[in-house]
């Protein structure tokens, strides 16, 4: 069955132009968010114009729900962790939010353009991050990046004392277009990746003041910490973020251990479901962007083609291919609105034809293919592409 072409034209909306700000996306009090967990996929690769494909994941879990709230006030300027008597101080213009998910609740603060998490507990672990975790410094746009050392103090059951430094790293790697396991096609898609590595030990608790006394060690010990311990860890997190929504659409993470060998410990995903982001009826900032995009979405009539930075659009399917000037390997990505019968040639100048791919009553649906140029001159190459009966050339360098 043949998309509409309304549907069709959500690849060309323009994805160069998304950032992740601070008014369109720091989290707020009182919103709540609905989230399922579904089957892991790698989440791919980075760099511009990508389409990720979860449209086959299968549902887990629909049980999570993640929801932000005040934090329980001693007065103007403290706060009070849950049931005891660890007590944090609010700083000049800073702002404190609970992040709630299952029995663990998240203490974050936002100061200017900054989100930190400040600790966290649940019934077994309360931790205070002593030098804070960075989340999120906005605005996020493309390529954007930073590193930073966090150092957190806690108990563990109330009988541990329990130490956590580490470093997180955070790059805004691709953008692009996103196939959700709803079948929605989103555009103006940011990817947000997140390193963190740490460790972490355990040993008696001394005294009840042990985390309020803590002293923060100075950079190039935990440096050195963090080099030569024998037991790491390390979580690797994406998060996709659209156009028009303040939370993530999409999330992966993964977690190794690293002694001797390198041990993977978890691998989970989460989709966002932008039907289930209900904070939006009182999100007017969102509301005006999801206006803006769906009144640029109109079809117009002397649409044929359009050419939005690598990703083009041709009547009933889209494509990208790089690198363009070509090293070795050119890949190819190409979307299906319909199943028809596939062929992708390269020729050189003198019409010769160097390789191609055919393929049968292919299925609607994306797909990546990569051709070998290892071999090849340089010079110039022509990429045909014949979908059904439509056909598109393309002009290839070779380095």
């Amino acid at each position: 069955m043949r998309m509409s072409l309304t549907l069709l034209l959500l690849f060309l909306v323009l994805s160069l132009s998304a950032q992740i700000t601070h008014k369109n996306n720091v989290i707020r009090i009182g919103d709540e968010i609905i989230k399922q967990q579904i089957e892991y996929k790698d989440p791919g690769r980075s760099g511009q114009n990508v389409v990720w494909d979860f449209s086959k994941l299968q549902t887990i879990n629909e049980s999570y729900i993640l929801s932000y709230t005040k934090p329980w006030m001693l007065n103007d300027s403290t706060y009070l962790l849950a049931g005891d008597s660890i007590v944090l101080n609010l700083q000049e213009k800073e702002t404190v939010i609970v992040g709630i998910e299952h029995d663990t609740r998240y203490y974050y603060h936002i100061i200017n353009d900054s989100l930190f998490l400040k600790g966290y507990e649940n019934p077994k672990t309360k931790m205070i991050n002593i030098r804070p975790e960075i989340t999120k410094i906005f605005p996020e746009i493309y390529g954007k990046s930073y590193f930073k050392y966090y150092e957190g103090k806690g108990k563990y059951c109330d009988f541990l004392s329990l130490d956590v430094i580490g470093v997180q790293s955070q790059i805004v790697d691709a953008s692009g277009m996103i196939i959700l396991p709803n079948k929605d096609t989103l555009n103006n898609i940011l990817r947000i990746k997140t390193n963190k590595k740490y460790i972490e030990k355990l040993s008696p608790l001394l005294t009840s003041d042990e985390i309020k006394d803590a002293h923060l060690l100075e950079i190039d010990s935990i440096r050195y910490y963090l080099s030569t311990d024998s037991e790491t860890i390390e979580i690797e997190t994406y998060q996709w973020y659209a156009t028009g929504y303040r939370y993530p659409i999409f999330e992966t993470t993964k977690s190794t251990t690293n002694n001797e060998h390198t041990k993977e410990f978890f691998k989970l995903a989460f989709f966002y479901s932008p039907l289930k982001h209900y904070y939006l009826a009182d999100d007017s900032e969102n509301l005006s962007v999801l206006d803006s995009l769906h009144n640029s979405l109109k079809p117009k009539s002397d649409l044929n083609e359009k050419n939005i930075g690598e990703f083009k659009y041709n009547n009933n399917f889209a494509y990208n291919f790089y690198p363009n000037p070509i090293a070795s390997l050119l890949n190819i990505e190409y979307y299906l609105t319909y199943d028809v019968d596939v062929s992708i040639s390269l020729y050189d100048v003198s019409g010769k034809k160097i390789t191609g791919i055919y393929q049968y009553n292919k299925q609607a649906g994306l797909y990546q293919e990569s051709i070998n140029c290892f071999g090849l001159s340089s010079g110039t190459y022509f990429l045909h592409f014949n979908i059904g009966n439509e056909q598109i050339v393309e002009k290839i360098l070779k380095n």
